[in-house]
C-alpha cells in the first residue's frame, strides 16, 4: 500500500514531501464549565495544520516549494491540497509558518537541500 503524501499548492504538484503529519485543531468561541461542572463549548470550526518536510531536493525543487508559500512573492494565503484520513483529498486556504532550508551539499553541478520544512496552517 502506497502512502498518500502528494501535495499541491495553487493547483501545482509539488515534489513529494516525506510522510507528513496532519493535526486537526477544534476552535471554540467560548469554553468553560457551568455551575454543575459540566464542560460547555461554543464550537466554531475545525482547522488543519500540516507539518511538511522534504528529503534531498535540487535547488530548483527547493525554490519551487519555498516560492509557492512565500508571502513576499504574493503568497500570503494559498490553496493547498493534502490527503487526510478523514476527508481523503482536502483542499483549503492555508498560510506557511517559518520556513527552514538547510543546505545539504554544495557541488560543481549545484546545491542540494535536505530537510526543507515548514508548517502550513489553515486560514
Amino acid at each position: 500500500m502506497a502512502l498518500a503524501t502528494g501535495l499541491k499548492i495553487n493547483g501545482v504538484d509539488m515534489p513529494s514531501p516525506l510522510p507528513y503529519e496532519v493535526e486537526i485543531n477544534s476552535l471554540d468561541g467560548e469554553a468553560g464549565r457551568n455551575n454543575n461542572g459540566k464542560m460547555i463549548r461554543d464550537f466554531v470550526d475545525d482547522k488543519i495544520s500540516v507539518s511538511l518536510q522534504w528529503g534531498m531536493l535540487t535547488e530548483a525543487e527547493a525554490n519551487q516549494i519555498l516560492s509557492a508559500v512565500n508571502p513576499k512573492k504574493g503568497h500570503v494565503f494559498f490553496q493547498a491540497t493534502i490527503h487526510t484520513a478523514e476527508d481523503g483529498d482536502y483542499t483549503g486556504t492555508f498560510y506557511a509558518g517559518s520556513r527552514k532550508q538547510p543546505i545539504a551539499l554544495k557541488t560543481n553541478s549545484g546545491t542540494l537541500y535536505r530537510g526543507v520544512s515548514f508548517n502550513i496552517i489553515e486560514r
